[in-house]
């Protein structure tokens, strides 16, 4: 992921080389901040994208549909009708604040006879053919040369650069990110353009882009308390750097840019959330010069929080909304969270915890033998400084054993000093916080130096081991899980209410939900949610009233395959075919989903064996046509995996929130739950296909299957 930009100078040279700026994408602003006249100038890298990304105005939906019909009503039917076609935007989660995004579609002619709709101006939507049709020049030709973000619809690069009499004096990096195109796929999609992009996505957002629940839950993560979820929603505008030459620095100068950036961004999104991470104002300073870092620092945080930005929980990073009531905007600089003073001279740390340390961050060293490492090592008096150290990072003895899973270790510290449990290291952590946010990194990404993959849809469980370190952590009890079958478990989720009032089940039941990540207390097999049962639940339903529809509708097969060409996706081509011949089949299939709907309706995982179990349990089909589905190559995977899909194009965050528009009032009643919007990893859970929201393909651009 490149770190560097080209420099601004090069990037306008070669702009010129290949045609003029368009000047309605360039902001000019002209100050006198006391040196002279200064011109600064904000552009987009490339316009086009930017405008293709603008929201277009609201429209008042009563006013234009009675214009419509009063059009209708006026027009002959001897020809079509030229007329201003109204369409809905595809729901996005950036418009959750109780408005739905607007769009007025480009003119389209419609002949009423017929009721054919063709489109007559899609070459003007894309900007590439003139009101006299002739070919107009687009700034994005050859864009990979000036755009070097080309390939990211939603990110729009903003180039700032202030000049006195002709001379760079000053130049600002930022980055418009339209959140809502990427929603589905944030942590996978802000991990490629640049370094900021990737560090932003990981330490502030969920997959989702919706901000980490610790900022402004958390008793001490939430720092200020000033921020909450509703920055889950709207634009990004991103300040990677700004870089003023010396001597024009205390000079306003950096305030004249911000703003001309927010003035430039403001007209083109309904809502936006501006971000930075404070650090150099410039890279002269020398980063191995701890003094001279934090300085800057200082300076830097001083600066933003003097333009309205206040810090997100305890982390590094700032934000900025446009809204004035906000909280944010009513918090005094001063009362803004600051960081504590980090110094902490390691050369304090007694040599005993210093080995303490090592052996406990081994991951190579078990758990019994740093026990015997530490009996060793520390000393016999439990009060010594030694057994209260704590490294760079805050980390006492007991926090590193708990981040490396360390059970023996675990036990054998708070035996000794309970105390420690109690402590909090540098990120706001306490031991046991350290390592569920161990866990959390654990199950959704993996780090190959620069480069973080996602890798959330993969998760299986967490180890016995670990649960049993929550456990030791929690002073709690759990079930060992290793020793009992893949069947008995699924028997045990599976089980009548009463059944499970059994001390021992319900052990085994809680132990279930920590190895999956359950936070509701209710999940199945501690992995299905209540909220994502409904979800699926209501697909099944609905997909088999559908398609039982659609049976009846057409009776000659080809066209009943072609009318659910989606829904059969996941089907052998060959078995797919036989149901262009075959009723029965093609009857077999829609029943399955009758069948998975009654397994969630009774609370089972919807898993193969369970959907087979309702199936014989209805012994009353006649004719056979499931038993004639199933012997003839169909299968309960196709069905269930295409129910997975649906769900997840249809949820609030994964898709495009029909579900929640439709069900809300019934979704707000269910317990919320970490595993609410994981389709990927309870489909596999279930024993289907990983689905995921990202489709791979090869060079070809053929599929790939990543499960």
């Amino acid at each position: 992921m490149p770190k560097r930009r080209h420099s601004l100078d090069i990037l306008l040279e070669g702009g010129r080389q290949k045609k003029k700026i368009n000047e309605s994408d360039v902001s000019k602003r002209i100050s006198d901040l006391g040196s002279g006249r200064i011109d600064i100038t904000v552009s987009f890298r490339s316009s086009s994208k930017a405008a293709r990304n603008d929201p277009l105005p609201r429209i008042d939906w009563r006013s234009r549909l009675q214009e419509l019909q009063g059009h209708r009503k006026s027009s002959t039917t001897q020809s079509p009708a030229r007329i201003s076609s109204i369409v809905p935007l595809d729901r996005s989660p950036g418009s959750a604040d109780g408005y739905e995004r607007q769009v007025q579609a480009d003119t389209m002619s419609v002949d009423e006879n017929t009721q054919d709709v063709e489109s007559s101006d899609l070459n003007k939507e894309e900007g590439r053919i003139d009101d006299d049709g002739d070919q107009m020049d687009d700034d994005d030709s050859n864009r990979s040369s000036v755009d070097e973000f080309a390939e990211f619809s939603w990110l729009e690069q903003i180039d700032t650069v202030a000049t006195r009499y002709s001379t760079e004096i000053a130049t600002c990096d930022a980055k418009l990110i339209r959140r809502d195109q990427i929603s589905s796929a944030f942590w996978i999609q802000m991990e490629e353009p640049s370094h900021e992009t990737s560090c932003l996505g990981f330490d502030l957002f969920d997959r989702y882009g919706r901000l980490n629940r610790e900022f402004y839950e958390h008793g001490f993560k939430k720092g200020s308390g000033a921020w909450g979820s509703e920055i889950d929603r709207g634009d990004i505008l991103l300040f990677e750097k700004i870089s003023v030459t010396p001597q024009h620095r205390r000079d306003g100068l950096g305030t004249q840019i911000v703003q001309a950036i927010l003035e430039k961004i403001r007209p083109k999104t309904n809502r936006f959330v501006a971000f930075v991470s404070p650090g150099y104002l410039t890279d002269e300073v020398d980063e191995g010069g701890k003094g001279e870092w934090r300085e800057h620092q200082a300076i830097s945080e001083l600066f933003f929080r003097s333009l309205g930005f206040r810090r997100v929980g305890v982390s590094s990073w700032f934000a900025f909304v446009d809204d004035p009531s906000h909280p944010s905007r009513q918090l005094k600089a001063s009362d803004d969270w600051n960081e504590p003073d980090n110094s902490y001279d390691t050369a304090c740390i007694p040599q005993s915890a210093r080995q303490a340390f090592a052996s406990l961050s081994n991951p190579k060293l078990p758990g019994d033998e740093c026990v015997s490492q530490l009996q060793k090592d520390m000393p016999a008096d439990f009060q010594d400084a030694s057994w209260s150290a704590i490294d760079e990072d805050g980390n006492n003895i007991l926090h590193l054993a708990a981040i490396h899973a360390k059970l023996e270790a675990i036990q054998y510290i708070l035996s000794c000093r309970r105390d420690l449990a109690s402590n909090r290291n540098r990120a706001g952590d306490s031991p046991l916080e350290a390592l569920k946010a161990k866990m959390e990194s654990i199950r959704t990404r993996a780090v190959h130096g620069e480069l973080t993959s996602v890798c959330a849809d993969k998760f299986a469980g967490f180890s016995q081991r670990i649960i049993a370190c929550i456990a030791a952590l929690s002073d709690s009890e759990i079930f060992n899980l290793d020793e009992i079958s893949p069947d008995l478990i699924n028997e045990i989720s599976s089980a009548a209410e009463e059944i499970k009032r059994n001390p021992k089940i319900q052990l085994a039941l809680h132990s279930l939900r920590l190895r999956y990540g359950c936070t509701c207390g209710e999940c199945i097999g501690g992995f299905l949610s209540p909220r994502m049962r409904f979800a699926l639940l209501c697909q099944a339903e609905i997909q088999h009233d559908l398609m039982r529809e659609s049976f009846y509708e057409f009776q000659d097969g080809p066209d009943w395959v072609e009318d659910n060409d989606e829904e059969l996706n996941f089907l052998p081509a060959s078995v797919k075919e036989n149901l262009k011949t075959n009723k029965s089949m093609r009857e077999g299939f829609i029943n399955i989903c009758g069948y998975i709907a009654e397994c969630l309706k009774q609370r089972r995982i919807p898993n193969e064996n369970n959907v087979l179990y309702i199936y014989q349990k209805k012994s009353s089909e006649w004719p056979p046509v499931t038993k004639h589905y199933l012997e003839r190559g169909g299968t309960v995977a196709a069905v269930a995996t295409m129910l997975f899909q649906k769900a997840l194009q249809q949820g609030e965050y994964s898709g495009d929130g029909n579900h929640q528009d439709v069900f809300g009032d019934e979704i707000v009643k269910m317990p919320e739950c970490r595993n609410d919007y994981e389709f990927g990893f309870v489909s596999g859970m279930c024993g289907y296909r990983r689905i995921s929201a990202v489709q791979y393909v090869d060079m070809f651009g053929n599929p790939i299957d990543k499960d």
